[in-house]
């Protein structure tokens, strides 16, 4: 006779298994990558066969580019699957799991950050801040937000550095030049926060006689000599950079490479707005200008756009952004006391550039200046990037409107983080 043989799929390899307390389950951690991670899986087609009560596994792809979803900064990637008793894939049932990563200071990057990819017991997440000179890495788990307690899971750290070149911080303040422009950066102080990490705020001084650089805006970002950026870094590191991008004022008259052909648009009244559909060129680059709405409210859901008076009144340049989920699908709401042109840049444009280029929407006046409104604002809907720029006035009528890209200078200061910081994450015997 002939006799068959049939083998089980053996599992995925692993680095690491915890339990995950009072859920029946356990997490494995799977693999992890500097940079982006692919992952696919496709059940077996005999394991139903074979053990008919064995859970039926979905195929599971995942795709992580490799770029932090919180700081825009590439980073270590981290697969997590959950297993039942004897070690076969399950849906958790947890879409909301907790990951964080506690260096042996005792801070903690990132307090409960959850995953980039949540899906059937599979958990996929891109860190661009970690412990890296801890050889052994803690990662601290919460199984939801509603679940007690946390639960810890050590293994070798992929990300440990074994030598360091370390910085020197300067004492504040700190005078930096780059063209016409002097960056005094002043001030730095700490903001504790009961969730999360907390903050640091910086008082940067902006100081040029070219009116281009007249009331400079600056963003910033933090790197520490271990490889970590962002915007929360350990204040245990002897010393950060904190990266300052100023822009010029968004009234300035830009080099014409960098300016767009006029559009002319007619603004609607209050409490109604117009779909456009067109797109403008700057630079090389392409913006989708979606709609231009009156003064009021205006609903963006399934990229259709509606507009109505606001239920409260908003006065001067305030401006509300709220959301949610109605008849089976996301909204935005605008409300705004000027009118707004909704823009939708190029796929994933602001997040490669939202320390380096931003668009200006420019109104040209009929003596020629130029004019801005009060305010840019992004967001996320629907996995689209949206730009809602306020325009001057409040009036409907014809606009004569560019775009421009406001090309930043850099600047960086080496500094020593705040010592309120480091008492906040300081245990009680003193000792780090």
């Amino acid at each position: 006779g002939l006799l068959v043989v049939l083998i089980p799929r053996r599992d995925d390899p692993y680095l690491a298994e915890v339990p995950v307390p009072g859920k029946g389950f356990s997490l494995r951690l799977l693999t992890t990558s500097n940079g982006a991670l692919q992952y696919d899986w496709k059940p077996s087609r005999i394991t139903p066969w074979l053990s008919p009560s064995t859970p039926q596994v979905p195929p599971i792809h995942l795709s992580l580019s490799g770029v932090d979803q919180r700081t825009g900064y590439p980073g270590r990637s981290f697969l997590f699957r959950a297993v039942d008793d004897r070690g076969r894939y399950v849906d958790s049932s947890v879409v909301d799991m907790g990951f964080d990563f506690v260096e042996s200071t005792g801070f903690v990057f990132r307090r409960f950050g959850f995953a980039d990819y949540p899906h059937w017991g599979t958990y996929g997440l891109t860190r661009s801040a970690l412990p890296r000179r801890d050889k052994v890495l803690t990662i601290r788990m919460k199984a939801g937000a509603g679940s007690p307690g946390t639960f810890d899971m050590l293994v070798s750290n992929p990300a440990y550095v074994e030598s360091v070149v370390e910085w020197t911080p300067e004492p504040l303040p700190i005078t930096r030049q780059q063209g016409a422009l002097i960056a005094h950066l002043r001030e730095m102080k700490y903001h504790p926060s009961g969730i999360h990490e907390g903050h640091v705020q910086y008082r940067i001084v902006g100081e040029s006689t070219d009116t281009e650089w007249q009331n400079p805006s600056f963003s910033t970002e933090l790197e520490d000599a271990t490889g970590n950026r962002g915007s929360d870094l350990s204040p245990f590191e002897p010393a950060w950079k904190v990266i300052a991008h100023a822009y010029r004022n968004p009234k300035a008259a830009f080099r014409s490479d960098l300016v767009s052909a006029p559009t002319k648009l007619v603004c609607p009244a209050p409490a109604t707005v117009q779909t456009l559909d067109r797109f403008i060129e700057v630079a090389g680059r392409k913006f989708r200008l979606l709609c231009i709405s009156g003064a009021g409210t205006t609903e963006e859901q399934g990229g259709k756009f509606t507009a109505k008076s606001p239920q409260v009144a908003i006065t001067g340049d305030q401006l509300n952004i709220t959301g949610g989920f109605r008849n089976g699908a996301n909204f935005v709401s605008v409300t705004s006391g000027h009118p707004c042109l909704w823009v939708e840049p190029e796929a994933g444009w602001y997040g490669r550039t939202r320390r380096g280029d931003q668009l200006v929407v420019q109104q040209i006046l009929p003596n020629g200046t130029l004019g801005t409104g009060p305010g840019n604002h992004y967001f996320s809907a629907n996995n689209r990037e949206l730009l809602v720029f306020q325009l001057p006035g409040s009036d409907a009528g014809e606009l004569h409107l560019q775009g421009a890209i406001n090309r930043p200078e850099r600047f960086e200061f080496t500094v020593a983080p705040p010592d309120d910081f480091r008492k906040h994450w300081q245990p009680p015997d003193g000792t780090p």
